[in-house]
């Protein structure tokens, strides 16, 4: 595969992906199946990565900081418990 090129195409949508692990990730966004589920929102996903890369997400907005010491966390539940240091 060349620079530039998306040889693998969702037969769903048409979408193009230059590897085909991507485009098996992709493919399951059509599914109704979500067996991932997001400790700190709760919001679910058809594929770890697509979880993985929302969980940055948290850590990058600091989504689960602690208001007390600016701690981030990794999901709310997380916070609960690390906040009870600061009672």
């Amino acid at each position: 595969v060349h620079v530039g090129e998306k040889p693998f195409t969702c037969p769903s949508c048409r979408r193009s992906f230059a590897g085909g692990s991507a485009l098996k990730d992709h493919q399951k966004t059509h599914c109704q199946e979500k067996p991932h589920k997001c400790p700190g929102c709760e919001k679910r996903f058809a594929s770890a990565r697509s979880l993985q890369k929302h969980r940055k997400l948290h850590l990058e907005n600091g989504a689960f900081r602690c208001s007390d010491c600016g701690k981030t966390l990794t999901s709310n539940s997380a916070l609960v418990i690390h906040r009870r240091i600061h009672t």
